[in-house]
């Protein structure tokens, strides 16, 4: 049996990061599952995301279902024929459903006797039509958090499908979907090449394909671009990032052609509490915190930019500003919380309903005190009774 490599690229404007792997996960899921009903092996499914395209590569897919012979057993043999040996109406019916002609049957000994039955050969479907179908059957069942209609369509996705891309071997697989024909085309970075379009000259080419108009697709190679230039930005500095995880992630799933930008804001704003400033930059701007060898936060902090360095300096001045604005909101709130002591906000809990029949903030936290005094009491009187 013959195979093939096959590739599927779902076109979009820029998904949400928080959608991103959940998404590609159920896409791959759904064709593995029809693939496995449909009785189609193949040696590897990988993965590939980015915020602008969702896709599928399989290595070795076999080409074509194989055939099949199927039996079907009908009703008994008693019933099948009549006094003259003709056949009943029930055999009759059983041969128009099974597709059979008379000649096909044959009597098969089963546990309840024996029945009439017929072998009938099924031809394996191509894989270009199964994989027509699954196509048109997965893309509407990725389910987001939030989903958008566009144009004059019905369809719900996460946001409006640019192109489809859809390759069988050396061929374009004809596939229609939602008003768009799959090509071989593919589109660069939106903010390096102008969102070109690229011929896809070849599966195996793919990844290259996108790399020379600044796409990479693979996530796990795109996430070990960005750990190994967090790890070189500072080589020559005593200065390193502050470890974030979770922020690693999420900016793997933001850009589609990391590079890091080291950047700089104002040092009056580093008598901000330590925590205020990272929450600042990572929450808020999806930056890195950067801290010194003795792990105090530094005034410099690192962005990943969507693209090559070529335009860097540029950004750098944006982000920036960007920053300033926001550890100049943070400064000015922290200023207004901690002008008041917590005292003073006591008295601001009569303000506050807890629950109607059980009265306010300022009620409930006068009973904790009452419970706390009482326990306390109680502790007291255990120690003096165990001395």
């Amino acid at each position: 049996m013959s195979n093939k490599d096959f590739l599927f690229e779902l076109g979009l404007e820029e998904i949400p990061a928080g959608y991103i792997a959940a998404a590609i996960k159920k896409l791959s899921d759904h064709f593995a599952n029809h693939l496995k009903d449909a009785k189609l092996a193949y040696k590897e499914m990988i993965q590939y995301s980015t915020p602008r395209r969702f896709a599928i590569k399989i290595i070795g897919l076999q080409t074509e279902q194989n055939d099949e012979i199927i039996e079907r057993i009908g009703p008994a043999k008693m019933a099948a024929y009549d006094t003259e040996g003709n056949l009943s109406k029930a055999a009759l019916g059983f041969l128009r459903g099974a597709g059979a002609e008379a000649e096909d049957l044959f009597i098969k000994e089963t546990p309840k006797g024996e029945k009439i039955a017929v072998k009938k050969e099924i031809k394996g479907k191509t894989a270009e039509e199964i994989l027509q179908q699954i196509i048109i059957d997965v893309i509407p069942k990725i389910n987001f958090p939030k989903s958008m209609r566009w144009g004059s369509g019905i369809l719900a996705f996460a946001r409006p499908i640019r192109w489809l891309l859809v390759l069988f071997g050396d061929d374009v697989l004809s596939v229609e979907f939602n008003g768009l024909k799959a090509g071989q085309i593919s589109y660069g970075n939106r903010f390096q090449k102008l969102n070109n379009p690229v011929e896809i000259t070849s599966i195996d080419n793919y990844e290259s394909c996108l790399k020379s108009v600044f796409v990479i697709p693979n996530r796990a190679v795109r996430k070990q671009m960005i750990e190994d230039q967090l790890k070189r930005v500072f080589v020559r500095s005593k200065n390193e990032i502050v470890p974030d995880l979770g922020l690693l992630e999420i900016v793997t799933d933001l850009v589609e052609y990391p590079t890091a930008v080291i950047a700089d804001f104002n040092e009056k704003y580093l008598k901000l509490p330590q925590k205020v400033i990272i929450s600042t930059l990572s929450q808020h701007q999806k930056y890195f915190a950067v801290k010194d060898k003795k792990g105090k936060i530094t005034n410099q902090f690192v962005f990943i930019s969507n693209g090559d360095a070529n335009y860097s300096d540029l950004i750098k001045l944006g982000n920036e500003k960007v920053i300033t604005a926001r550890l100049e909101d943070a400064d000015f709130f922290y200023k207004e919380d901690t002008s008041n002591s917590l005292e003073s906000f006591v008295d601001k809990l009569d303000e506050v309903t807890f629950q109607e029949q059980l009265g306010s903030l300022k009620d409930k936290t006068d009973r904790i005190v009452k419970s706390v005094e009482y326990i306390t009491k109680i502790l007291e009187s255990s120690r003096e009774i165990t001395a």
